[in-house]
């Protein structure tokens, strides 16, 4: 080698001329030019690979690809599962499948495993995530629940619910292999990109270290995969809650001194003045501006200004803020009587505004609106686990059923009710209390399109301690 450690060509009578080196073997060339070529010694193995390094693929439909695996020590291996319609070909010797996702595919996620046996008959496995480009976790048919984890020794986690009812724990953790912050309480989907905010990124309240990749986290929103993530450039934060983004440089985060903004690309983060106050919870976006709850009245926030751009006055205390479908805001308010309005984002004057005749309005101790909306259909809980219907076109509010009949150990809601926008399917999260109790929890999917209502799934023991129901069709 020279001084550099890097190797050069043997001179005079150096008994090798080189040395060459693979991922198998080094081989070592003599002066004379025979060669002795030496195996690596290796361990058994069986894996998946990509430039990445990560175990999720995407493929084009209809298009031939093909995927490369690494494998050393096994005596024989096949392919044991692949997604049906997909073609899929094993070819040992050059170590790769071709594959072709199929025109018509579906959405989801799905598996491609390869299995070998070694000399001992010991079986290895090596599964790949695969999913059709635009068709992955970004389905808006799906629905992701965001864990805040235990706040002293767990750091948040994020599932997701596929369209046929499978549930993927800990999404992030497991397409990146670090994790999210602790306590995490919000995220926000857009332009692709999915952005999660922790209150303590990666040191709890209480010093406990987790391997987070920060208080805010940037995803693919299709992939899953870490685009980028932030700590330190948000140290100055106080608990941070909630996230809302227009763009790249105008990322609106609030915590318990106001709403800031964070500009990804510089890194400088700035407080909006006169925010103190905002409520801890979710902001809509609506106009391309930024709407925040404030007591009886809503900020209006625009990109790159550092003062509030007008305020809406309510004149009673808000509990839940939303973008409608027409691009206009849902409001509700808990004064005597509670009601729920349909204010302009454009001219901040109240449309139309509706009193409310079964039911409350509250949003409780959490951190996520006190309604949902589909289309002018609302629903509510008032933080509890009965469920009330409001149709605001025919100002009909209805009593639809309590959980606590059909979903066992739904002793307590923890954080509000989230209606589907595509399928009207109403999702609640239920622990059976605190302590260790919260590991005995309930997502509970309820359908009110019939005569009568009806729990149409209820999965059990997968949350910890859920921050709220997200829909990717919410921001689309």
């Amino acid at each position: 080698t020279d001084a550099n450690n890097n190797p050069v060509e043997a001179q005079g009578d150096s008994f090798f001329k080189s040395v060459e080196e693979t991922e198998d073997s080094v081989t070592f060339i003599m002066a004379n030019g025979n060669k002795i070529v030496m195996p690596k010694a290796s361990g058994t193995y069986l894996k998946f690979e990509n430039d990445a390094n990560e175990p999720f693929f995407v493929f084009d439909a209809g298009k031939g690809q093909k995927l490369k695996f690494k494998f050393a020590n096994l005596h024989s291996l096949e392919l044991i599962e692949a997604p049906a319609g997909w073609k899929v070909f094993l070819h040992v010797p050059q170590k790769e499948l071709e594959i072709v996702a199929p025109q018509d595919a579906t959405y989801g996620v799905r598996d491609i495993i390869l299995r070998g046996l070694d000399k001992n008959g010991m079986v290895y496995q090596a599964i790949a995530k695969v999913s059709v480009s635009g068709k992955a976790y970004s389905d808006p048919n799906g629905l992701f629940v965001l864990n805040e984890g235990n706040m002293t020794t767990q750091s948040g986690s994020l599932i997701f619910i596929t369209p046929d009812k499978q549930v993927l724990n800990n999404l992030y953790f497991t397409m990146n292999g670090r994790r999210l912050g602790n306590s995490a309480q919000d995220l926000f989907i857009k332009d692709g990109k999915m952005y999660i905010i922790s209150q303590n990124g990666g040191t709890s309240a209480t010093g406990s270290t987790f391997d987070s990749d920060g208080r805010l986290i940037i995803a693919n929103a299709e992939t899953m995969q870490k685009v980028e993530g932030y700590n330190d450039e948000l140290s100055t934060l106080s608990m941070p809650s909630h996230v809302a983004v227009l763009d790249d440089a105008n990322v609106f985060i609030r915590d318990t001194k106001g709403v800031h903004i964070f500009n990804t690309t510089t890194n400088e983060l700035s407080l909006i003045a006169g925010t103190r106050g905002a409520a801890k919870n979710r902001m809509a976006v609506a106009d391309g501006k930024v709407f925040v709850i404030a007591g009886k009245k809503i900020f209006v926030l625009e990109a790159n200004r550092l003062d509030i751009a007008h305020t809406i006055d309510m004149g009673v205390n808000i509990s839940g803020l939303l973008r409608a479908k027409d691009g206009n805001l849902w409001v509700s308010t808990t004064g005597a009587p509670n009601k729920i309005a349909k204010v302009s984002s454009s001219t901040y004057a109240v449309i139309k505004e509706n009193e409310i005749t079964e039911g409350k309005l509250g949003a409780g101790w959490g951190a996520t609106p006190g309604i949902t909306a589909k289309g002018d259909t609302l629903y509510y809980s008032n933080a509890g686990t009965t469920i009330y219907r409001h149709i605001f076109s025919t100002e009909e509010s209805k009593m639809m059923i309590d959980a606590k009949t059909v979903v066992p150990n739904a002793s307590m809601i923890y954080n509000n009710i989230a209606v589907h926008p595509i399928s009207g399917k109403v999702y609640m999260t239920t622990i059976k209390g605190y302590g260790w109790d919260f590991l005995t929890n309930n997502i509970s999917e309820f359908d009110f399109s019939g005569a009568e209502p009806k729990l149409t799934e209820n999965y059990t023991d997968h949350t910890y301690f859920p921050a709220g129901i997200f829909f990717s069709a919410d921001f689309q």
